[in-house]
Order: C-alpha cells, then structure tokens, then sequence
C-alpha cells in the first residue's frame, strides 16, 4: 500500500493511498478522513473506495 497524498480539511486530516485489489485484479484508491477529535479518541472514521 501507498500513501501518496495526506491533507489538512476542516480541522482533520483527509489520506489517500492507492493499492493492488487482487480482487479485481487493478488498482484501488482509498481515502479516509480522519476527525480533528482523532487525535484525542477513538472516533468514527469516513472511508471511500474507488478504482484508480
């Protein structure tokens, strides 16, 4: 897995990373975004798939 970008967005941190599905057999992008409260407690986290 890579993790070629990571941004500040409204306070907390938005990730992206990019890895090999051997599902479908190409490469997914996956974002998370992580809240600002993060970094204190556990938190629920937003995640999106899509292909590359």
């Amino acid at each position: 897995m890579k993790l070629p970008c990571e941004h500040r967005c409204l306070g907390g941190v938005q990730c992206f990373s990019l890895h090999d599905s051997t599902i479908i057999d190409l490469p997914m992008h996956f974002a998370v975004y992580l809240l600002p409260q993060a970094r204190q407690r556990v938190v629920p986290a937003l995640f999106y798939l899509a292909p590359a």
